[in-house]
């Protein structure tokens, strides 16, 4: 597809008629890649069985190698196909959670192929809910390997057109479903370990609701990871906007954004977005450090400390930011 640019197509309420579902399918079964909205973010996948495919999704997320794709899925039966047992906990989780957005790994199958499994024979497993994510696999015939649709350490895709800003060269087309429901990843859960539940990622579904249906505390892993969500440009944290704003016009920064949650921004302030700890902060949160990685030099975030998800988007800034300003009182 390289100099043609990808299909872009719109499925309206995630919803995609059958002549384009069709035409994707072929473009799967051909190793393209197909980039399509999830509830969560926007995801790009492959033909899972393709060896082939999910080297070239590698490569054009330019991911490590041993980061495995998890299998996106047509249906909640498929889990006990991949997975070498179902628990009846488990079952009853993916009964109340799934199609959602809630990741599992558990033991491999043996027809799951080899390159996508992680770490001890595992295996990634998801059932999107929007819908053209289930048509997906289910036209096909087989699960996908997907991901996020964005380059490895860049914010998620949650438009359109955070896909085609990171991948146009690279996807063969792109499913228009609007922006995302949610604007934040999955919950990864690990159930590899039955009296052990761990997550490995924490998402927009909750710790405290997946322990009650699972009836056990579930740890979480803090892991060092790679760059995770980074704009194209410094971000720094700070909680003190005026000192911080003295402290980067000192250092020679000129254009200054700001993501904070107060009402209007110090003077000083070049571009300013308002981030709340709400359903609406948590959607725009990765739209806001795309729109302001193209208007400015340096990036400021006074993380929210109010709202039912403030502590989720004041990790991700953790992952995205370059530093803390120097004399920050929590630096």
């Amino acid at each position: 597809m390289e100099g043609t640019g990808p299909e872009i197509w719109s499925a309206p309420e995630g919803v995609l008629d059958q002549e384009k579902l069709k035409k994707a399918t072929l473009l799967l079964r051909e190793g393209e890649l197909v980039a399509f909205p999830t509830e969560t973010v926007y995801g790009v996948g492959v033909d899972a069985w393709s060896q082939r495919a999910v080297d070239r999704l590698a490569r054009a997320k330019n991911r490590p190698p041993d980061q495995p794709f998890s299998l996106h899925l047509s249906r909640r039966e498929e889990a006990g196909e991949l997975s070498v047992e179902m628990p009846d906990a488990v079952r009853e989780l993916l009964e109340v959670f799934w199609p959602g957005p809630l990741t599992v790994i558990l033991p491999a199958a043996e027809r799951v192929p080899l390159w996508i499994r992680g770490p001890g024979d595992t295996v990634g497993l998801r059932l999107p809910e929007t819908t053209v994510a289930r048509d997906l696999p289910r036209y096909l015939g087989r699960p996908l390997a997907a991901t996020s649709a964005n380059l490895a350490g860049r914010p998620s895709p949650t438009t359109a057109g955070h896909v085609l800003a990171d991948l146009q060269q690279q996807v063969a087309a792109v499913i228009d479903g609007g922006d995302s429901v949610w604007g934040l990843e999955s919950t990864v859960l690990d159930l590899t370990r039955p009296h052990q539940p761990r997550i490995f990622r924490q998402g927009t579904l909750e710790k405290e609701a997946l322990e009650k249906v699972l009836g056990q505390e579930i740890a979480v892993v803090v892991r060092r990871e790679r760059p995770h969500y980074r704009p194209r440009i410094p971000l720094f944290i700070c909680a003190d906007e005026e000192k911080a704003l003295q402290y980067l016009s000192e250092q020679g920064y000129r254009r200054i954004a700001l993501m904070g949650p107060g009402q209007k921004p110090p003077p000083g302030i070049g571009e300013f977005r308002r981030i709340t700890g709400d359903r609406a902060g948590l959607q725009n949160f990765y739209r806001m450090l795309r729109e302001l990685e193209l208007s400015a030099d340096v990036i400021l975030a006074h993380p929210p400390r109010r709202g039912p998800y403030a502590s989720l988007i004041a990790g991700r800034l953790e992952k995205a930011a370059a530093g803390r300003i120097p004399g920050d009182k929590r630096s």
